[in-house]
């Protein structure tokens, strides 16, 4: 006797709907920039070399593996490094796709994703332009067939490396509060904000960080903006800017933080262009 079987499987309601509006990829010169608006969400991944992205206050130093989004209205710089020009692609995409970015912690104040796969998701990306000449139905539903590829391996591997529900948990916490720092100490978060990340109370989450890493998160916190706004004034920004775009949301608490600190005040320091520390 034959047994029948039969299965049957349904999408989630918040499946996330995404519509393709074009791709592309570019190689730039030195110090390339581009800047504005869009009415539209824009994923730049990082291929090879370095640049910059900006957004309001924020900054971030990015390269390959890193991919930037910027938000549909959103004010944004991008600059190419003048020594190695980044060489990044591109996809844009409806802006109904947003919702479904902000319920993985990704938006307009968190816009990087990091990626392990950047050689594979490139090369989906070159089976994309392979067919671009081609025009017909089946061609525009294997661009999409790539797209979701894409996207789907960037978003998985970014949240393996950045966890987001307690699912997770059996990854160390130590590692993943690490992670979340480096990720998003450029926004506002403190360390009550780590602590809920890995869902732990906050003086518990700070003893645990405290015994992996030698110091507890606010001092890690504190040294990582430290150290990016060191960087940022090598790089010939004003001291506010150095101290908005690393996360500083006081600037006289960085100015004293910055003296305490290194043993000399932010403005020396700009002028000898970091030789006092070297």
């Amino acid at each position: 006797m034959v047994m029948r079987s039969n299965r049957l499987f349904h999408f989630l309601n918040d499946a996330p709907q995404m519509q393709l509006l074009f791709y592309g990829d570019e190689r730039c010169v030195p110090s390339h920039e581009y800047g504005g608006y869009r009415p539209y969400l824009l994923f730049h991944i990082v291929y090879r070399g370095k640049g910059r992205f900006q957004t309001d206050r924020r900054s971030w130093l990015l390269e390959s593996g890193d991919c930037f989004v910027i938000f549909p209205d959103q004010h944004h710089l991008y600059r190419a490094d003048s020594r190695e020009p980044w060489h990044y692609f591109w996809l844009g995409l409806d802006r109904s796709f947003a919702p479904y970015l902000e319920k993985i912690g990704i938006n307009s104040e968190r816009p990087i994703l990091k990626t392990e796969r950047v050689e594979s998701i490139f090369h989906l990306y070159e089976e994309m332009i392979m067919g671009s000449e081609e025009s017909s139905a089946s061609r525009e539903m294997e661009d999409y067939a790539l797209a979701f590829r894409i996207m789907a391996d960037l978003l998985k591997s970014h949240n393996e490396q950045f966890p987001t529900s307690r699912e997770t948990s059996r990854a160390p916490h130590v590692v993943m509060m690490r992670n979340y720092i480096d990720n998003y100490f450029q926004t506002p978060i403190n360390a009550g904000d780590v602590a809920d990340y890995v869902h732990l109370e906050r003086s518990y989450a700070s003893r645990l960080f405290k015994e992996g890493t030698g110091i507890g998160i606010a001092q890690h916190l504190r040294a990582r903006r430290l150290k990016e706004a060191r960087k940022f004034l090598e790089e010939g920004f004003s001291i506010k800017q150095a101290a908005y775009s690393s996360g500083f949301q006081v600037y006289e608490n960085f100015l004293k933080l910055f003296k305490k600190s290194y043993g000399i005040t932010p403005g020396m320091y700009k002028k000898s262009q970091g030789k006092y520390l070297e």
